[in-house]
């Protein structure tokens, strides 16, 4: 027997409604569609998150093998220019395969001394070399003392560095190297901003004690160095 549609009631809107909720056709795509976002910005967020970890690591390394380096220098031999562009270049080289347009170099010589009342002691820049606008370590007064826990500064150096606890006597020489990094993200790059529009900011510096000499000296005044009095 044969029926037409006119035979079959029209479903109402409460019918439509329940078929709805039971119909779990595009169900996956949309859910996909909602996370797909979240999971990619996931997913370059770690990325980027590695790359700054490792960038960071980079800094560290290269701070130590420019004091390392020049602390290596012979006994009475100051070290020319050609010596410091070879250890700013090599240490230039442990950042690849990132950029090293934002990287800044400094290389400091500090003297320690006992003070004028014969007490312990006092830390004084006696030369100082930039790369690629480094900031210098100034030639005014003496270095302020610190904790080993304060954060390093131009102005600063470990007092157990110039006056180790079991001596009461000072340490000569140190060298020491200052190494600054500005981190460009490639992705998230307005994201990762901080105060001003300045991006990740990497310091890093490194203590080194002459290997073989009391004492390190420059020969004649390298590109970019400074000769304190």
């Amino acid at each position: 027997m044969n029926m037409d549609a006119s035979s079959h009631p029209a479903p109402t809107l409460l019918e439509k409604f329940r078929r709805a909720r039971r119909d779990s056709r595009g169900v996956a795509a949309t859910e996909f569609a909602l996370i797909l976002p979240f999971m990619l910005t996931l997913y370059f967020g770690c990325a980027e998150i590695t790359k700054g970890v490792m960038a960071s690591r980079k800094v560290n390394l290269a701070a130590r093998a420019m004091s390392d380096l020049v602390a290596q220098q012979a006994s009475g031999v100051p070290v020319d220019n050609t010596t410091l562009q070879n250890v700013f270049n090599a240490s230039k080289q442990i950042l690849s395969p990132y950029s090293t347009s934002t990287l800044k170099m400094t290389m400091s010589g500090v003297q320690a001394q006992t003070k004028t009342d014969n007490t312990c002691c006092d830390a004084k820049v006696k030369w100082t070399v930039v790369y690629n606008s480094g900031t210098a370590r100034s030639c005014t007064g003496f270095l302020t003392l610190v904790s080993d826990t304060t954060a390093p500064a131009a102005t600063n150096i470990p007092t157990n560095l110039i006056a180790p606890s079991s001596s009461s006597t000072a340490r000569p020489f140190i060298v020491v190297s200052d190494v600054k990094y500005t981190y460009q993200p490639g992705f998230g790059h307005g994201l990762m901003q901080w105060n001003n529009g300045a991006l990740l900011n990497m310091n890093s510096t490194s203590y080194m004690p002459p290997r073989a000499a009391s004492s390190i000296s420059l020969s004649g005044t390298p590109t970019g160095a400074t000769i304190c009095p």
